[in-house]
């Protein structure tokens, strides 16, 4: 039971890293300022 559960949490990561992933993508391509902003320094 366990396992399945670690396995819908790492899916789940991975579509929460893609759509991260494009939106970034996206955005960046409408503002490109936006990248610039969004440092984690």
């Amino acid at each position: 039971c366990l396992h399945k559960v670690l396995e819908y949490v790492n899916e789940a990561k991975g579509f929460v890293k893609s759509l991260d992933l494009d939106f970034r993508k996206i955005v960046s391509q409408d503002y490109p300022s936006f990248h610039e902003t969004d440092r984690h320094d």
